[in-house]
């Protein structure tokens, strides 16, 4: 800051107006730099697919390297010609991302479902084996109901906050950005009401003694523990239950119940939020022109569509047994096609990957130009950084992405595990014979 304030307090005609330019640019740097940044949306969305199908389940990116991982995958899906069907991969990645959006559900649940092979209709199982199984299911969800009581009282204090904090996100619905803050915002003034009624409740109760007092505050502590140490695995756990009947209710349920191609195209393509009022799109499009590449139109695979960013609506969820079929394939074919394209890389391992500048100096690679640039917008008169275009190699991404815990070696075999995406795998395409539904016929009681 000190050549900064130097120039700001300097004499000299216009020095106090550029050091402003300039130590604005800085800040502007360093934001990108701890931030993630895409061209566009559909590449946002792509990359944090990726990124939930290479960490599944229970694996967890460490929060050191949240940024650095998202940003990677990030420029992976901005490279030019990286692969021929790269606009193939990203298109089934959108896919399988959307339906999840639009079902309410994340790739972790279901890469967690706790679904034995003998609930599969597609196989000869005994009745009483099915009928076992089957009541293992309702074995935990029972259980999971018997850990409500314990529960309870935690949740119907802690409920007017998850309301609170629910209704701050949807005010915000159409910034993406924002919902998470207003969640901490709203919850956060709501506990502040909540926990101090809580402990003068209790304190009540002592006749406002001064060992009263001490009994309150240690019991509202250990109130808070006892939520928060409750929260996330009965959450976790309810959501993997509920899940896991709605997958089963979906592929259960007769084929003729799945939702038209037809009528499923709304929920296979991400809503994009507006343009944000506060963004010069010109200046946006001008950089970008010369620091980010376009996409890719080699290969056979059709390009995406160019969609505009409208005051979103939003969708009607569609009914689980309708839909289930459809995520449970878009989940094979978008981990079909992420494997392909780290087949391809790891057979090219000199091929060049575009890269953000700051990780090209961090991780190592070739930088188009060695310097970065600082000029001065001629109608604004702001200045504006002009970082050079980054390139790292496949090999040394490859490494990068394993060494930070990413699942790429048998993404397929994961799915082939998985009864209930390959019994829906290629349903739409079998021939007339195959399409009629499983019937149950009652044994002749004669």
């Amino acid at each position: 800051m000190d050549e900064y304030r130097e120039k700001f307090f300097s004499s000299d005609e216009g020095a106090p107006r550029a050091a402003v330019k300039r130590l604005t640019a800085q800040i502007e740097k360093q934001l990108t730099e701890v931030t993630i940044n895409a061209p566009d949306w559909d590449t946002l969305y792509a990359a944090r697919m990726a990124r939930d199908l290479l960490w599944p389940g229970e694996e967890k990116i460490n929060l050191d390297d949240f940024v650095i991982v998202s940003q990677t995958l990030v420029d992976l899906f901005c490279t030019p010609d990286l692969v021929p069907n790269l606009a193939s991969i990203k298109h089934h990645l959108l896919t399988y991302y959307s339906l999840l959006q639009s079902t309410h559900m994340t790739n972790g649940v279901l890469s967690a479902l706790p679904l034995p092979a003998t609930l599969d209709p597609h196989r000869a199982v005994s009745l009483p084996s099915r009928l076992v199984t089957l009541f293992i299911l309702v074995r935990d969800t029972l259980s999971s109901l018997i850990r409500l009581p314990f529960f309870l009282l935690p949740l119907a204090i802690h409920f007017p906050a998850y309301l609170f904090a629910r209704y701050g996100a949807k005010l915000v619905e159409d910034e993406e950005e924002t919902q998470a803050q207003n969640k901490i915002v709203f919850g956060l003034l709501f506990l502040l009401m909540i926990y101090p009624a809580t402990f003068f409740f209790v304190w009540s109760f002592l006749r406002f003694t001064a060992v009263g007092a001490f009994v309150a505050v240690t019991f509202v502590f250990l109130f808070v523990m006892y939520h928060n140490k409750l929260i996330n695995d009965n959450y976790e756990h309810a959501k993997r239950l509920a899940a896991a009947w709605r997958v089963l209710i979906g592929v259960w349920a007769p084929k003729k119940w799945d939702l038209s191609l037809n009528a499923l195209s709304q929920y296979t393509t991400p809503q994009l939020p507006p343009e944000n009022q506060w963004i010069d799109r010109s200046r946006v499009k001008s950089r970008s022109r010369s620091s980010t590449p376009a996409p890719s139109s080699s290969g056979p695979e059709k390009p995406l569509p160019n969609r505009k960013q409208t005051k979103s609506h939003k969708k009607t969820r569609p009914p689980s047994r309708r839909v289930i079929r459809h995520v449970l394939r878009a989940r094979v074919e978008a981990v079909k096609s992420l494997e392909s394209l780290f087949s391809q890389l790891d057979k090219h391992p000199d091929r060049r990957i575009r890269a953000s500048s700051h990780l090209v100096r961090v991780f190592g690679g070739q930088l188009d130009s060695p310097e970065t640039s600082l000029t001065v917008d001629a109608t604004e008169g702001a200045a504006v950084i002009d970082e050079p275009i980054g390139w790292r190699s496949a090999k040394e991404v490859l490494v990068f992405l394993k060494q930070r815990g990413a699942k790429i070696g048998g993404l397929v075999r994961r799915v082939e595990g998985d009864w209930a995406a390959v019994s829906s795998e290629g349903e739409g395409t079998e021939n007339e014979g195959s399409k009629e539904d499983l019937v149950w016929v009652p044994p002749n009681r004669e």
